[in-house]
C-alpha cells in the first residue's frame, strides 16, 4: 500500500515493490506510529489533546483491535494497512486486491454497511476494489472493514484537524479583592479544546471549583467572580497549536471615609440619626452601642444605601444615651460618636372641653337625607371634638349598632367617627343617630339614608285579547318602585322557541296597557315588560303565556228557519266566507222568547248572599257580579230559568286563584365538585291552582346578590352548577302557578342554632413513668366550641 497526495487528495494505491526504499514509503500515519510506541496511559491523553482527538476511549479500542495480528487470507491478495491518516477536508482511497474478481465485496464503517453515495464511491478495476471517501470530516474518523465471503480486513482512519492557533492573546489584569475577573482568549476554530493553567498547574472544574470556564464561538473565558489575594499569579491557556500567558495581580482595597458620624444631643421622644459615608458602596458593616452590637427593632432602624450607612433611633429615651460605633466589615477602621440625652420636665394639665359634632343637622329631614344608589358605597364621616376624648355610639333606627367589621361597620379615628356601608341594600334605608359623650356633656346628630334602586319587574303580565295582527298586553305596576317613581315601561316580544327579543318601544311608555301590532297571524308569540325609573331598568317580567294572533271568522250566511213544531225549531245556515287562521271550533246559537223568564242563581244549592254577590238581569241576559273575588267564592253556581211550568238549568264552575305559598323543606342534599343538589317539598298552599314550576336563585355570602339559576323548573329538585370552590352560598326557591311566583321564597327565615359549648375533658391525663433521656407525650381529649386553647 502506498499513499500519494495531489491537489488536496490522498490516494492509497498498490504499487509493485521494485526497490527496498519503496517498502519504507508504505503508509505510516503519524498518530498511528506515536500510539504504537506508547507504554504509559498518560501519554495517550497528551497525544489526544495535541492532535484534537475527543473520543479517547474509542481511540484506545480501535488501537487494541488494530494490534491484533491478521491471519493469512485466501480471498485477499493485497490487504489494508492497519491505519490511515487524512487531513480534514481532503479525500482518501482505500484499495484492496482480491483473488477472485467474481467474489462480492462489502465495506463497513463502525460495523454499519456503507452504501454508495456522493460521499462514498465504490470502484472495481480488475481485481482491485477501491473505496473513495470524499471531503473527510471528524465523523469519518472511525474503524473500517472490508468483507469478502467469511473473510474481513480491518483498518483505522484518522482525520487530522489543522492546529488551533491563538488569534488574540490574554491581557494582564490588576484588580482589587472582591472584584470580578474575566480572562479572554480568541482561537482560530470554533469548538476547539483549550487547557487553562495557573502557575504551571492545570485548572479543571473538579479541582478548582471557584473558577468558571465559558465558550462563546471562537472566544474562551476564565471567570473568577470574587477575586482574592490567593488568585494572583500567572495564567496560561494552551491549544494544540499555540499558547498565551498573562499575569493577574489582586490587591487589597483601601477604604476611605468621606463623611464621619457626629455627636448628637436630642430631647425625649425625638429622633436621633447617625450617618456616615465611605468610598465603596459594596462595603457592609455593623453598629455597636457601648461595644455591644445594635440589632434593628421597632424604634431602631439600620439602613445601607450606596455609600451611606445610617442608624436611626425613634422616640429617644434616657437609656439610649451611649457611645455608638460603626465598623466596616473587612477593614481595620471604626467611626464613633456620642448620643447625649436632653431631659425636659413638662407638667401636663389636662384640657376639658364638652363634646361637639361638627355637622350641620339642624335643617329639615329632607336636608339631612343622604340618597345612595343600591350597590354603591356609603361613608358617613362625622368630625368630633372634645376633651377628654368622647365615647361614640351609633343607633340604626331604635337599635344600637356596634359592628366594627363586615359590610356595614363603624370606623373610629382620633378626630372623627365613620359609618361605612360597602354595598348599600334596601335594608340599609333608615334613620341613623350618632351620640358623643364625655364628662363635660353630650352631643348628637341625626342622619337619614335613603337607598334607591331599579324597580322590581312588572307583575301579572298577560294578553287580554288578540286580533289578526295585534294583541293587547296588560300588566300591573311593580310592588317596589326602587325608591323613585316609575317613569314608564319598555316592552319586548319574540317568537316562541326563538332566543331573540325585539324591542317594541325605544321611549318609555307611561300606561299599563299596550297594543302590539304588525304580528304574523298564526305564529306563536311571547311578550315581557321592563319597568323604568330614574335609576335604571328593572329585570324583565315573567313571559306571558304563548299566544297566537288570530282574526275572527265572518258571520254565517244564508240563515233560514226550516221547520217549527210545538217544542222545537229547525234552522240551517252556511259556513262563513272567511274562516281565518283559527278555523271554526263551533257555533253559538242565541234565542229569545216571551214572556220574560224567572231567573234564579244558587251556589252549591244554597241562595247567594246579596252583600257579597250582585245579580243584574235584563231582557236579554243575566249577570253574576263579584266585586272583590276571594278564595271562598270558588264553587259551583247554578242558573235556573223558568217560564210557567217550563224550566231550564245551567251550571258554572268558578275557581278563584291566587299566588301560591313558598316551598317547604328546602335542603341541600349533596355537594360535589362545583355542584350542589337541592330538594324541596311542594307548598302547603297552591293558591287554588296547579303548581306549574319553581324558580331557583343563588347568592354568594360575600355579596348576597341574588341571581336566578332556573327560571322555570318543573321538578322538586335541581342541580346548581358552576359554583366557585371554597365560597359559601345561599339558595332560595319560589313556587309558581298561573298567577305568578309566590310572595316569599323557601326556606323561611330561621334562627341559627347556637353551637357554643363550654370546654369539657373527655379523656383525662394519666400518670406516666419516663426514663431520663427519652421522649414522652401526655395526651387528653377536650370538647368545646369555639376551639379550646390548651395551656
Amino acid at each position: 500500500m502506498d499513499r500519494e497526495t495531489d491537489g488536496g487528495e490522498v490516494q492509497v494505491e498498490e504499487k509493485k515493490k521494485k526497490k527496498k526504499d519503496d517498502e519504507e514509503d508504505a503508509f505510516p500515519p503519524e498518530i498511528w506510529e506515536l500510539l504504537k510506541g506508547v507504554t504509559k496511559k498518560s501519554e495517550y491523553e497528551r497525544i489526544a489533546f495535541q492532535y484534537g482527538i475527543t473520543d479517547l476511549r474509542g481511540m484506545l479500542k480501535r488501537l487494541k483491535k488494530a494490534k491484533v495480528e491478521s491471519k493469512k487470507s485466501a480471498a485477499f491478495t493485497k490487504k489494508l494497512d492497519p491505519a490511515y491518516q487524512v487531513d480534514k477536508g481532503n479525500k482518501i482511497k482505500l484499495v484492496v486486491e482480491i483473488s477472485d474478481p467474481d467474489l462480492p465485496i462489502k465495506w463497513y464503517k463502525n460495523g454499519q454497511e456503507i452504501k454508495p453515495s456522493a460521499k462514498y464511491i465504490f470502484e472495481n478495476v480488475g481485481k482491485k476494489r477501491i473505496l473513495t471517501i470524499n471531503k473527510c470530516t471528524l465523523a469519518d474518523d472511525a474503524a473500517y472493514e472490508c468483507a469478502v465471503a467469511d473473510e474481513k480486513l480491518f483498518t483505522e482512519l484518522f482525520v487530522k484537524e489543522p492546529p488551533v492557533v491563538i488569534t488574540k492573546n490574554l491581557d494582564d489584569h490588576q484588580v482589587f479583592v472582591g472584584d470580578r475577573v474575566e480572562l479572554e482568549v480568541e482561537v482560530s476554530e470554533e469548538g476547539a479544546q483549550v487547557m487553562w493553567m495557573k502557575d504551571g498547574v492545570e485548572l479543571t472544574r473538579d479541582t478548582a471549583f471557584k473558577y468558571r470556564f465559558k465558550k462563546d464561538g471562537k472566544k474562551h473565558y476564565l471567570i473568577i467572580n470574587e477575586a482574592t489575594k490567593e488568585d494572583s499569579g500567572h495564567y496560561k491557556v494552551m491549544t494544540n497549536g499555540g499558547q498565551s500567558e498573562a499575569e493577574l495581580v489582586v490587591e487589597e482595597k483601601q477604604l476611605e471615609v468621606l463623611q464621619d458620624i457626629a455627636d448628637l444631643t436630642v430631647k425625649a421622644a425625638e429622633q436621633a440619626e447617625f450617618k456616615c459615608e465611605v468610598s465603596d458602596e459594596k462595603v457592609t458593616g455593623k453598629w455597636y452601642r457601648n461595644g455591644v452590637e445594635v440589632r434593628p427593632g421597632k424604634r431602631i432602624h439600620i439602613t445601607h444605601k450606596g455609600r451611606f450607612h445610617k442608624l436611626v433611633i425613634e422616640d429617644v429615651r434616657p437609656e439610649d444615651e451611649a457611645d455608638y460605633t460603626f465598623v466596616p466589615d473587612g477593614f481595620a477602621i471604626s467611626l464613633s460618636a456620642k448620643l447625649n440625652f436632653l431631659e425636659i420636665k413638662v407638667e401636663y394639665v389636662p384640657k376639658q372641653e364638652p363634646p361637639k359634632i361638627h355637622l350641620d343637622c339642624s335643617g329639615k329631614t329632607a336636608e339631612n337625607t343622604i340618597i345612595v344608589v343600591a350597590g354603591n358605597k356609603v361613608r358617613l364621616d362625622v368630625p368630633i371634638t372634645g376633651e377628654p376624648a368622647p365615647t361614640v355610639s351609633w343607633m340604626k333606627g331604635d337599635k344600637l349598632f356596634t359592628d366594627t367589621e363586615g359590610r356595614a361597620r363603624i370606623e373610629v379615628h382620633p378626630d372623627e367617627s365613620s359609618f361605612v356601608i360597602d354595598s348599600a341594600e334596601r335594608g340599609d334605608e333608615d334613620k341613623y343617630c350618632i351620640t358623643v359623650t364625655n364628662p363635660m356633656g353630650q352631643d348628637s346628630a341625626v342622619l337619614h339614608i335613603k337607598v334607591v334602586d331599579v324597580p322590581d319587574p312588572p307583575e301579572a303580565v298577560r294578553i287580554t285579547s288578540v286580533g289578526e295582527d295585534w294583541a293587547i298586553l296588560v300588566w300591573d305596576p311593580p310592588k317596589y318602585d326602587g325608591g323613585n317613581p316609575i317613569t314608564g315601561y319598555l316592552m319586548e316580544r319574540k317568537k316562541k322557541g326563538s332566543m331573540r327579543w325585539m324591542k317594541l318601544n325605544f321611549e318609555v311608555y307611561g300606561d299599563t296597557t299596550y297594543e302590539s301590532t304588525r304580528m304574523i297571524e298564526g305564529v306563536l308569540y311571547e311578550m315581557r315588560v321592563f319597568a323604568v325609573n330614574a335609576i335604571g331598568v328593572s329585570q324583565p317580567s315573567h313571559n306571558t303565556k304563548p299566544f297566537i294572533p288570530i282574526a275572527p271568522t265572518s258571520e254565517p250566511t244564508h240563515l233560514t228557519l226550516e221547520d217549527v213544531t210545538d217544542t222545537t225549531a229547525t234552522i240551517k245556515w252556511r259556513p262563513p266566507d272567511r274562516l281565518g287562521a283559527g278555523g271554526i271550533d263551533g257555533y253559538l246559537i242565541q234565542y229569545c222568547g216571551k214572556p220574560r223568564p224567572k231567573v234564579t242563581w244558587t251556589k252549591d244549592g244554597k241562595p247567594l248572599d246579596p252583600k257579597q254577590i250582585s245579580i243584574r238581569t235584563s231582557e236579554l241576559d243575566t249577570i253574576l257580579f263579584i266585586r272583590s273575588a276571594a278564595r271562598h267564592h270558588s264553587g259551583q253556581y247554578q242558573l235556573s230559568v223558568q217560564i210557567e211550568n217550563m224550566e231550564d238549568q245551567a251550571t258554572i264552575q268558578i275557581r278563584v286563584v291566587e299566588k301560591p305559598g313558598p316551598p317547604v323543606s328546602v335542603q341541600v342534599k349533596e355537594v360535589w365538585g362545583f355542584n350542589v343538589l337541592l330538594e324541596w317539598q311542594p307548598p302547603k298552599d297552591d293558591g287554588n291552582s296547579e303548581i306549574t314550576g319553581y324558580a331557583i336563585q343563588k347568592a354568594d355570602k360575600k355579596t348576597m346578590e341574588w341571581f336566578t339559576v332556573y327560571e322555570h323548573n318543573r321538578l322538586t329538585r335541581c342541580t346548581v352548577s358552576d359554583l366557585v370552590m371554597g365560597n359559601e352560598y345561599s339558595f332560595r326557591v319560589y313556587s309558581q302557578n298561573i298567577c305568578g311566583l309566590s310572595e316569599a321564597p323557601g326556606p323561611l327565615d330561621y334562627q341559627e342554632h347556637d353551637f357554643r359549648m363550654a370546654p369539657r375533658v373527655l379523656t383525662p391525663l394519666v400518670d406516666r413513668t419516663v426514663v431520663a433521656g427519652y421522649s414522652t407525650a401526655l395526651n387528653c381529649a377536650v370538647r368545646g366550641h369555639p376551639k379550646v386553647a390548651g395551656r
